[in-house]
């Protein structure tokens, strides 16, 4: 069982403590020291068991004030730990949303992607479709220009009978 020597006041005391308590108490006494000390010069000498019994009531004030001051801070670190577990659902929340949104932009760029490709084919058909149109005026204007071959070589045949049938024979 450790020991300490302690002076409060002008006054010596022996003090026990549980062995390698020795440094803690030490400071505890240095700390009750300074505070008797200081009710002395405030109040002057008014007794070892009165100035003991103020420096008391003054750290179990300061503590009081500790305890109200810690509790506020537990009631105000209650209050934030609810409002992050809020946040953080709210978070999780935001974040499923996020996730649905990615779906729904992956589902339309496939669609997107379906639509360039549907497009691409519709432009082909387009082109083979002006083509073979192109091609059909072209048979057609062939087809009337053959016709007015034919019609202009009829009526040159035509005139040619009736010329050779007016030669002399």
């Amino acid at each position: 069982m450790g020991q300490v020597q302690a002076t409060i006041n002008g006054r010596s005391y022996r003090l026990d403590c549980s062995d390698g308590q020795e440094a803690r108490l030490r400071e505890l006494i240095d700390f009750l020291g300074r505070k008797v000390e200081c009710l002395a010069s405030n109040f002057g000498q008014v007794g070892d068991i009165r100035l003991l019994l103020m420096a008391a009531l003054k750290t179990t004030d300061e503590l009081f004030e500790v305890r109200e001051q810690l509790f506020a801070l537990e009631q105000r670190l209650a209050v934030s730990e609810q409002k992050l577990a809020s946040s953080e659902r709210q978070l999780a929340v935001s974040e499923q949303k996020l996730a649905a949104s990615e779906q729904r932009l992956a589902a339309s760029e496939q669609q997107l992607a379906v639509s360039e490709q549907q497009l691409v084919v519709c432009e082909q058909q387009r082109a083979v479709a002006e083509r073979a149109r192109d091609e059909a005026k072209e048979q057609a204007r062939a087809a009337a220009s053959r016709e007015m071959t034919r019609g202009i070589i009829d009526n040159n045949v035509a005139v040619l009978k009736r010329s050779v049938s007016l030669l002399p024979l």
